[in-house]
């Protein structure tokens, strides 16, 4: 919990150096993409995992994570 959001049909985002390796290898051999969240200054993990998938890339995230929207918005 709180390592992995699955926010498509065929995309997971994993939380790094949480996500045991194999995890992420399953979920490449099921067809998945893998995206993990960036290690950049600024990026707030605990808000950045923090979100509900309502639907096939679409999430509904708190307000004030600059640094996550914009990695999300680039997926």
């Amino acid at each position: 919990m709180g390592m992995l959001r699955i926010v498509d049909h065929n995309l997971a985002l994993a939380w790094p150096r949480r996500t045991p390796h194999a995890v992420f290898m399953a979920l490449r051999e099921a067809g998945y993409d893998v995206s993990f969240l960036p290690s950049i200054p600024d990026f707030e993990y605990q808000k950045a995992f923090n979100f509900v998938t309502l639907g096939p890339q679409k999430i509904l995230m708190v307000a004030g994570n600059s640094g996550a929207r914009s990695f999300y918005e680039s997926l």
